[in-house]
């Protein structure tokens, strides 16, 4: 029998979107498009497993199992509740949360957007409005300037391709369902920049 092993440097890790576990968040076009009338979600998230509140037991839980990678995502509309007004208890929540993963020998691996965007930016046209781009941009800048220096490794948009396409141009999935090709290269060509700019900010 053949016997394969990881290389020696090779970092197990894991992953988490924190609209789908953090619990308790109902201030993003998520929480409108999965409680809605006729929604296309068989269950919205609501509490979910309330990872906000136990995410120290969690990384415990990551510890035991030996993972050493841990790529989780900030809630943007937790960290700015309305436009301009940035709340310091949760910053200092995800600050907590990158300190303790390092403490464990955990490298913290973190996501800007992960498919979730601000309420007030809705009435804006969400991502379809370059409004999107400089708030998403002077958001991470924001969080840059709080997050621990030792942190090298982030993701600006998760999987971008996916909430842009389904979000305005097909099927009608993900929110704002929009079914639009010029909406839709707007709304992808925002997210091109805001990432762009984003990248220079983290940098």
């Amino acid at each position: 029998m053949t016997i394969k092993e990881f290389p020696s440097n090779f970092i197990f890790g894991t992953a988490l979107a924190s609209y789908q576990v953090e619990g308790g968040i109902y201030n993003n076009d998520w929480t409108h498009w999965e409680n809605k009338d006729g929604s296309v979600c068989a269950e919205p998230c609501n509490e979910a497993c309330k990872h906000y509140e136990f995410y120290k037991e969690d990384i415990d839980l990551l510890v035991q199992l030996g993972i050493k990678a841990f790529r989780f995502s900030i809630e943007w509309s937790r960290v700015e509740p309305e436009e301009g007004n940035f709340n310091q208890q949760a910053i200092d929540h995800y600050v907590a949360k990158a300190l303790l993963l390092l403490n464990k020998n955990i490298k913290p691996i973190i996501t800007f957007h992960h498919f979730t965007t601000p309420e007030w930016l809705m009435s804006e046209g969400l991502w379809a409005s370059e409004k999107a781009t400089n708030s998403f941009v002077n958001y991470v800048d924001v969080m840059m300037s709080h997050l621990p220096k030792e942190v090298k490794l982030y993701n600006t948009i998760n999987e971008p391709g996916i909430f842009s396409m389904f979000g305005y141009l097909s099927k009608k999935k993900f929110p704002p369902g929009i079914q639009n090709e010029k909406i839709f290269i707007k709304a992808s060509n925002n997210i091109i920049s805001a990432h762009k700019q984003a990248m220079r900010k983290i940098k």
